[in-house]
């Protein structure tokens, strides 16, 4: 039986987008970095290594400055929090499945253009495509969009312009092997082992402090958002649906905790702003 190990420590980064995204909505002018670097410290992150985090950052677009020290998410990077955020949709972005398919015909796109084959790549995996065939990528059709809302999306993710996105009744002898394109067990365990995780955490929170446990439902919450952002959304019986209702369940309660936690895990450094 395959192990799950769902937690990892996050990066700067990582550290500051979440917070941004989480807190920097409190005030006007977003977080003060005292308060960012009080986080780090909860995580044996560097003041220097946040500093470089929010200078990367906000030479990529991401975050900005409304005033000096202080930062929240530019437009840009709201716009990547608003995409981790779909994880409270799940059970809206999918139906049930009456045993159609979406397919992708990929055969006449150039490859010779390394950057170009891989950006189509990454777009096709985000929104569950696997090969079945060297030009035919497949996924079942059970998403709340249909294949002209599918293939403008896949343009939006990197997919070359124009490409024929449609549905198909059936894949005949192929069927079979088109749900196995997935291991589906690996998602399965996945998500019990994270339902697991949070479930524990819960059971833990009355005797944590605030700043252990912004820290546990950092790490257990972060696992759970990667789970999601790669989460083809696979349909019954492939996958186990109920399962993954429970985990965006349990993580909705985990995520009300978590921000908790990190408002009273940072309330001094926001208190002397705010004085």
């Amino acid at each position: 039986m395959q192990s799950h190990d769902v937690t990892r420590e996050p990066t700067a980064r990582s550290l500051v987008l979440e917070l941004l995204s989480v807190l920097g909505e409190d005030g006007p002018h977003g977080l003060p970095v005292a308060s960012l670097l009080r986080a780090g410290q909860l995580f044996d992150l560097e003041g220097g290594a946040i500093r470089v985090a929010l200078s990367r950052l906000r030479a990529r677009g991401l975050v900005e400055a409304p005033r000096r020290g202080h930062y929240r998410l530019a437009p840009a990077g709201q716009a990547v929090a608003a995409h981790v955020e779909r994880w409270r949709e799940v059970p809206a972005r999918v139906r049930p499945w009456d045993g159609g398919w979406i397919a992708v015909a990929t055969g006449g796109l150039p490859r010779a253009d390394r950057a170009a084959q891989r950006t189509r790549e990454r777009a096709l995996s985000l929104l569950g495509f696997r090969p079945l065939r060297p030009g035919l990528e497949v996924r079942p059709d059970n998403l709340d969009q249909d294949a002209a809302e599918l293939a403008a999306r896949l343009e939006e993710l990197g997919l070359d312009a124009g490409v024929p996105v449609f549905r198909a009744e059936g894949l005949g002898v192929a069927e079979e092997e088109a749900a196995t394109l997935w291991d589906a067990a690996e998602l399965d365990g996945r998500c019990a082992a994270l339902l697991g995780a949070v479930e524990a955490l819960e059971a833990e929170m009355p005797a944590l402090s605030w700043e252990a446990g912004a820290c546990e439902s950092f790490r257990v919450g972060g696992a759970v958002l990667r789970h999601f952002a790669y989460d083809p959304l696979l349909p019954a019986p492939i996958v186990d649906v109920a399962l993954r209702h429970a985990l965006v369940e349990a993580m909705a309660r985990l995520d009300a905790i978590g921000r908790e936690c990190w408002r009273e895990a940072l309330h001094e450094e926001r208190e002397e702003d705010a004085a």
